[in-house]
């Protein structure tokens, strides 16, 4: 999630952020920090890269 967030500040409000992430507890705890930070332009999606 970190570095989704630190990407975040790159691209702006304006821009789009995706996370990705194998498992549903990280996914969840990923979009919860994400709404505590304000990062509206940051998705995770689960799935594997």
């Amino acid at each position: 999630g970190i570095d989704c967030f630190l990407a975040a500040e790159k691209v702006g409000p304006a821009g789009k952020v995706i996370g990705i992430d194998m498992t549903p507890a990280m996914i969840a705890k990923a979009r919860a920090n994400a709404a505590l930070g304000g990062y509206a332009q940051v998705d995770f999606r689960q799935g594997e890269a």
